[in-house]
């Protein structure tokens, strides 16, 4: 057994919130979450990060506190319920039914899985972790929707400030460190066997990209672009420092899908609110941006990542992940391989070869418990930086291990009744 510098401090920090109330070790739970590639230590050769750990605590705190469901709350229990029952069931007939059979790509990472080529599947340990995880984060939520009055009013905004603040942060700090050879702990952010420092170290135009803590520059680009609207939407002090900010990091890291994200939220935006002026302010501030991009000489790899993008390695290396479990999909007869059984790349995708037909309405129907809970709460308009979440994650990140996704769906479901457009 090892347990890291990182969790050290970790560990300190759960005793400190176990010892508090149960908001506090809310507030650990969500936070967690920004820690992709950071661990706490390691058992058997097995990592246990902080967004594994942080769920058992709040349920064990949970535990203790007493409180009822409102009938929303027990819909998306019931839901939960039914969906983690599915993804079980399914998990073991499929491979009951297909292992050895059905050749998928296994290996971590997508340009890993390619190089390796495909090898026949088989049920492993892989696909229970994912029971596990997905178990986890849906009690973690559930205790939360039945526990949120014990939260504070501005529980939701405080989240989202604490981790923008954070990632921007830490991640100015990275960038200047490894375009300008300053220094920066790596080994205390970066310790699981699975990345080493060359994979977080991605470069265009001769410049190491913006991704803070996360695992690709696409990946912290995503959250960007989600809690730009998070912040938009929210009463935050400084809102449009952090708007800035935020604006500013997606400009350094280049992300193709953060401006796709971007550009998705403002087009969701436009439409739902049915206020066509705002259209031209957009215009010109997406000129300014240019103009900014330009200005730095960032407009040419701008357009290989947007206008160029899909004859980029990246991108076929993604279609052709995507297309594998499309095709895993028709080979199984829309049943589904299970959740965690093939190399994943795009949310729509992965839902159909890992979950089949049936699991994918499941998901949907679990969704819309979710939409179900922000239109009672009233804070529908937390639909469109979630929306901005499942775009993004059906053009790129497409497994439901996703971290970030759980965060935005405690952001959502924690908000408090929020005027329409009050923060616009």
């Amino acid at each position: 057994m090892t347990i890291s510098l990182f969790g050290f401090i970790y560990i300190l920090f759960a005793i400190y919130a176990m010892l508090r109330s149960y908001e506090v070790v809310a507030y650990l739970y969500a936070f967690s979450y920004l820690f992709q590639l950071t661990i706490v230590g390691s058992v058997g050769g097995v990592d246990f990060t902080p967004y594994l750990l942080s769920p058992l605590l709040l349920l064990v705190k949970g535990a203790f506190v007493k409180g009822s469901i409102n009938v929303t709350g027990r819909n998306f229990r019931t839901s939960s319920i039914i969906l983690l029952t599915f993804v079980i069931v399914q998990s073991i007939i499929a491979g009951f039914l297909f292992s050895g059979d059905i050749l998928v790509y296994v290996e971590h990472g997508m340009e890993a899985a390619l190089i390796h080529g495909k090898q026949p599947y088989h049920f492993s340990l892989k696909v229970v972790i994912q029971w596990v995880y997905l178990m986890l984060n849906l009690s973690a939520l559930c205790s939360l929707v039945r526990h949120k009055w014990l939260l504070k009013e501005n529980f939701a905004s405080n989240i989202v400030k604490a981790s923008v603040f954070f990632v921007v942060g830490i991640g100015l700090w990275k960038y200047i460190a490894d375009n300008f050879f300053g220094w920066f702990p790596y080994d205390f952010f970066f310790n699981t066997k699975i990345y080493s420092l060359q994979n977080v170290l991605q470069s265009i135009s001769e410049k190491y990209r913006f991704q803070s803590i996360f695992a690709e520059a696409s990946v912290c680009g995503l959250f960007l672009a989600i809690f730009f609207w998070n912040s938009l939407f929210m009463e935050i002090k400084k809102k449009y420092v952090i708007l800035t900010m935020i604006l500013l990091s997606i400009i350094l890291s280049l992300a193709s899908t953060a401006f796709f994200a971007m550009g998705f939220g403002m087009l969701f935006f436009i439409v739902v609110r049915k206020d066509y002026g705002t259209l031209i302010k957009i215009l010109v501030i997406g000129g300014m941006f240019f103009l900014l991009l330009s200005a730095i000489g960032f407009d040419d790899a701008f357009f290989n990542m947007t206008v160029y993008k899909t004859s980029s390695q990246s991108s076929i290396t993604r279609s052709a992940i995507m297309w594998a479990c499309i095709d895993v999909f028709k080979e199984t007869l829309l049943f589904g391989l299970g959740l965690g059984s093939t190399c994943a790349a795009g949310l729509l995708a992965t839902l159909l070869g890992h979950l089949g037909l049936v699991g994918s309405f499941l998901f949907a129907f679990w969704l819309r418990s979710i939409y179900r809970i922000l239109l009672e709460n009233r804070t529908f308009v937390m639909v469109i930086p979630t929306a901005v979440l499942l775009f993004g994650m059906c053009t790129s990140v497409g497994y439901l291990s996703y971290p970030i996704l759980w965060l935005q769906l405690v952001v959502a479901l924690t908000a408090n009744p929020i005027n329409k457009w009050c923060a616009i």
